[in-house]
């Protein structure tokens, strides 16, 4: 018996749509954040180097349902230290309560962009991070 993969479905803009639906649903019924966080992840996989998605529709779905999370997740003592190492460069990102809602990036020169990264995350809350 096969199992159903998201990603060899015909069309992943209905699978972002859908499960964007499902997200809103589960978080306006009283759904835990245990059981709201790996639809979430695998939400925000789905989308690409611009931050949105497939197509009209699942982006604005899919971003509704973000905004929907990044409410019930939502900590006043979020406070999470990124840092992020490429090579032999280091930086970090601070995200504390009157930061939490800002975008913070980083333009990875160009002398390291084929090098590994890693990705370290520290302190109490959630934050979400995309290297691209």
């Amino acid at each position: 018996r096969q199992r159903f993969n998201a990603h060899d479905a015909p069309s992943k803009s209905v699978n972002v749509e859908m499960t964007s639906y499902a997200l809103l649903v589960h978080v306006q019924l009283g759904g835990s954040i245990d059981e709201v966080m790996p639809m979430f992840k695998w939400l925000l996989e789905q989308r690409n180097d611009l931050g949105g998605f497939g197509s009209t529709q699942d982006t604005i779905m899919g971003l509704e349902a973000a905004t929907l999370i990044a409410g019930f997740v939502y900590n006043e003592d979020n406070e999470v230290n990124i840092e992020l190492n490429i090579g032999d460069l280091l930086y970090n990102f601070e995200i504390l309560p009157s930061s939490a809602s800002l975008l913070q990036k980083f333009l990875v020169p160009s002398r390291v962009q084929a090098l590994p990264v890693s990705v370290v995350a520290t302190g109490n809350g959630i934050a979400m991070v995309q290297v691209v």
